[in-house]
């Protein structure tokens, strides 16, 4: 009966191990082609050049700068754009997510969301998860901002509850 215990429960142990067997690399770079990784990494570089030039844009306050100060603002946007290509490489963001994805995920989890974006329903999410995000950032956005008037409010209060009880220690 003890070898028969024993029997089954190694075979569990060997079977849970192969069941969370750790996912080859080239079925993680299939999972990021799939899921289109790089294409979302692409759109992420893109947001970060708007911001640059919205950035740049608000140095200059609206108005026409002197040739110097254009000047000043391209190199600093070159050297931005510089930084982020260095430390966003796809290549070395590549290699980051597979180590990610197979410390995080099983073979059959990996085969599994292969297999969803695969199909229509997930290839319809990939296309629209861009706009729902958007979406639910603006809306927490329009949340967000009434609170932070409120918190600024309080904080004032606070403030002039702090002057009010250092004038009572003078």
């Amino acid at each position: 009966m003890k070898i028969w215990t024993a029997s089954a429960l190694s075979f569990l142990l060997v079977s849970g191990f192969a069941y969370a067997e750790k996912p080859t690399e080239q079925s993680v770079k299939e999972f990021l082609e799939v899921s289109k990784g790089k294409e979302t990494f692409q759109q992420i570089e893109k947001q970060l050049d708007t911001m640059l030039d919205n950035f740049n844009r608000e140095a200059d306050s609206g108005k026409t700068a002197d040739l110097q100060k254009q000047k000043a603002v391209e190199k600093f946007k070159a050297r931005v754009l510089s930084i982020r290509n260095e430390a966003m490489d796809w290549d070395k963001l590549e290699s980051m997510f597979i180590g990610i994805y197979q410390d995080s995920l099983s073979q059959e989890e990996i085969d599994g969301l292969i297999q969803f974006y695969r199909s229509p329903v997930g290839q319809a999410s990939l296309t629209k998860m861009p706009q729902i995000m958007l979406k639910t950032n603006q809306q927490i956005q329009v949340t967000l901002l009434p609170m932070m008037d409120k918190i600024k409010l309080a904080r004032q209060d606070l403030k002039e509850e702090f002057e009010k009880i250092d004038k009572k220690k003078k």
